[in-house]
């Protein structure tokens, strides 16, 4: 007499003809049942199955009870879904029965005959335990490659990224398991190429010239899936900032030295055309500590100082510069000094055609941390407005502003009111 026993699951159906079946030297009738996926030996076959490369491709099909002897041999046939076996990328000539044993494992279940059209395998069983469709679940997913940068200072745009010339480049790649099947092939190789290059293997890190690139790179691992190309531009910034100083009135420069007052104005600015763009910059005066730089400066000791400023862009390129000022803030004294016959009251002077006239001035000793006693002595004035002029004898003076070659740095006016009688019978 044959028994026939039929399970099914949605499209998977399966079918168990046997003959006798024996458990201990006796006679007992068999069963079909679906293991819930729930269940702790459904958890523990399934991840087994996973942790050597296979996916468990229908139900798992339960044949009891345990250790059942079949004699002669069962005949199980086994449909199969094959839109499953499409889902996970497994072609149906890989999928086979196998028997789960909770101590020894799967092990597969020689076919006896398979139909492709109709979806069914059809093996022998010799004896009862869980069964199901096994394959070898393919790696569809290619791998994932980034770039690192190594060393250096780095700035990043949406578009663009800034390196600076010790910028170094490296490509990591890793191959993620297959989100369908768990199952990760490795990384074969890496490659890369520089502005539209040849292709060439990546080994170790490499580095870049001055200016515009676009690196490509892609990976592929050991099943053949090759990642899509992924872009990187970069520009690689080996040009420190540009720094622009810019001094107030008032000013001068003489005896290669620039003088200013206590109210001049000194304003730093920074352009790194085209780069990266400008950080920070930074200042200190007379070496008493650095500091950023954020609205105009102004000294207010006299004597001589050090400017120092540094200006840095955003991949760490720097610049730094020195300027000398001469803060003076004393103005000069003038001294007018008449030969020849003179007469003065308290307000004028009262000369000849012969009395000859002088200008002199004098600027004080400034003194500054650097030396003991600097001296600025520029005696050579003129007459900016007004002028000196002689009629009918008399000599005339208008009332003039006498100006140094200091330019504008300091002013004082000196008025002298003179005159003299038209004859020459004058007494002194």
């Amino acid at each position: 007499t044959l028994y026939y026993i039929e399970q099914s699951s949605g499209v998977e159906q399966v079918g168990l003809v046997y003959d006798m079946a024996y458990l201990h030297g006796a006679e007992v009738p068999v069963v079909v049942s679906i293991v819930s996926s729930t269940e702790t030996r459904a958890i523990v076959a399934i991840s087994s199955a996973g942790a050597v490369g296979y996916g468990v491709l229908s139900a798992l099909y339960d044949i009891q009870p345990d250790n059942v002897t079949f004699v002669p041999p069962a005949v199980l046939t086994f449909y199969y879904d094959e839109q499953k076996l499409m889902d996970y990328g497994v072609e149906e000539s890989s999928a086979n029965v196998y028997r789960f044993d909770p101590i020894s494992g799967w092990s597969l279940v020689p076919e006896i005959e398979r139909n492709e059209y109709e979806n069914w395998i059809k093996v022998e069983l010799s004896s009862t335990s869980i069964y199901a469709v096994r394959g070898m679940l393919p790696d569809l997913t290619p791998p994932e490659t980034e770039i690192l940068f190594v060393q250096g200072k780095q700035y990043v745009t949406p578009n663009l990224v800034y390196v600076s010339s010790c910028t170094g480049f490296a490509l990591l790649a890793t191959d993620p398991p297959d989100p369908r099947s768990g199952i990760s092939s490795g990384v074969l190789f890496t490659e890369y190429r520089i502005d539209s290059g040849d292709w060439q293997v990546y080994e170790t890190t490499f580095t870049l010239t001055a200016g515009y690139h676009r690196i490509e790179y892609r990976s592929k691992d050991k099943t053949g899936n090759l990642e899509d190309i992924k872009r990187t531009d970069v520009f690689q910034d080996e040009q420190a900032p540009k720094i622009d100083v810019e001094v107030s009135y008032p000013k001068v420069t003489a005896l290669e030295y620039q003088y200013i007052t206590s109210t001049t104005t000194i304003e730093i600015s920074a352009d790194d055309y085209g780069g990266s763009g400008i950080e920070n910059i930074g200042y200190q005066i007379d070496a008493r500590g650095w500091q950023d730089y954020s609205f105009p400066i102004q000294i207010d000791t006299e004597g001589k100082h050090i400017l120092e400023i540094i200006a840095q862009d955003r991949v760490g390129n720097t610049r730094e510069e020195e300027q000398i000022l001469c803060v003076d803030n004393t103005p000069p004294e003038v001294t007018l000094e008449l030969t020849g016959p003179e007469y003065q009251t308290s307000d004028s002077y009262f000369v000849s055609p012969r009395t000859e006239f002088a200008l002199s001035s004098e600027d004080p000793s400034i003194k500054s941390e650097f030396y003991d006693d600097f001296l600025l002595d520029i005696t050579t004035w003129v007459v900016e407005s007004g002028r000196w002029w002689w009629e009918n004898y008399c000599a005339y003076g208008t009332e003039g502003k006498l100006v140094s070659r200091k330019e504008f740095v300091h002013k004082r006016k000196v008025t002298a009111k003179m005159r003299t009688e038209k004859s020459g019978t004058n007494s002194w």
